[in-house]
């Protein structure tokens, strides 16, 4: 098998995962309204944030969290907000 042809496949079942996992978190509103289902980029990142969050892990516990949310706009709120769902207090960084 040619190295791009894997490489290719190693991609898709990446997606296929983050695919799966990212129905199972639609309820969190962040993950809804600027997560790109369609982005090829940092998808090891996105893995290992979507199962953080499916073992319970608290996005704010989560260093990748906010990076893996591409369609937030430039400017994305810095500093301190109360999330909709739990009341706990998250720090955004970037």
């Amino acid at each position: 098998m040619k190295k791009q042809t894997k490489n290719k496949i190693e991609v898709l079942d990446k997606k296929i995962k983050i695919t799966d996992m990212y129905f199972q978190l639609l309820h969190d509103q962040l993950i809804y309204k600027y997560f790109d289902i369609d982005s090829d980029k940092m998808l090891d990142e996105k893995i290992e944030v979507f199962q953080r969050l499916l073992n319970g892990e608290k996005r704010g516990n989560i260093e990748n969290f906010f990076k893996i949310l591409e369609k937030a706009p430039k400017g994305f709120p810095k500093g301190e907000y109360e999330d909709e769902d739990t009341g706990e207090k998250v720090v955004i960084y970037w």
